[in-house]
């Protein structure tokens, strides 16, 4: 019901296709993550974990729901620089924060996507339908006022510089802009929030390779 035009929903993929091709690349994902070194793999296999919880259960509880999905998003910086590290704190440092971001990020899209998915999510225990919309309108706007505060952050240690600050700050706008309208307006506000995480991609590259 919410997303008609999507290929399962819309018959040009069945549940069973798309479950093959998923255990498919999660077996050449941990494959890969073998030559990335024992944290990489300890990360997968915990993620991998995760993503069935989420569809066994958590995906029908709401928040609970929400970040968690925030987590995997952000682990993808963990499992970053667990594949990279090699005893230097700078690395760590610069992935924990940057996983924070993106998943704080995330938490506020989640939250928000379930505002806009309201009406056709009748057999689950979402958080707007829990809480109601303005309450959870006012967590997602609360996820996305976080990660605005902690992008800063970065810049102060002195992890990233000018160049990151930069371009960080239109992401901070983005995000800004889609906390307002979590609850108005939540299709404008989570897509919104998926030009505002691009965003924040681009002045995280910007920050590791520009002073």
């Amino acid at each position: 019901m919410n997303h008609p035009r999507r290929p399962i929903p819309r018959g040009d993929v069945s549940p069973e296709q798309a479950l093959r091709f998923a255990s498919l690349a999660f077996a050449l994902s941990l494959a890969a993550a073998v030559y990335a070194g024992i944290l990489a793999v300890g990360i997968l296999v915990l993620n991998f974990v995760a993503m069935v919880a989420y569809e066994k259960g958590f995906k029908a509880r709401g928040a609970s729901g929400n970040f968690l999905i925030a987590y995997l998003v952000g682990s993808l910086f963990a499992f970053g620089g667990a594949a990279v590290y090699v005893g230097g704190v700078d690395v760590l440092q610069r992935a924990i924060l940057m996983g924070l971001l993106a998943a704080l990020a995330t938490a506020g899209r989640e939250v928000t996507k379930d505002i806009e998915d309201l009406a056709g999510d009748v057999d689950r225990a979402t958080l707007p339908r829990r809480i109601g919309v303005p309450r959870a309108g006012a967590v997602g706007t609360a996820c996305f006022v976080a990660s605005v505060l902690l992008s800063i952050v970065p810049f102060v240690l002195g992890l990233f510089g000018w160049a990151y600050l930069a371009v960080v700050l239109v992401a901070d706008a983005i995000f800004i802009y889609s906390g307002r309208y979590s609850a108005k307006n939540p299709a404008r506000a989570q897509r919104a929030a998926k030009y505002g995480m691009f965003v924040a991609l681009v002045a995280f590259l910007a920050g590791g390779l520009l002073p």
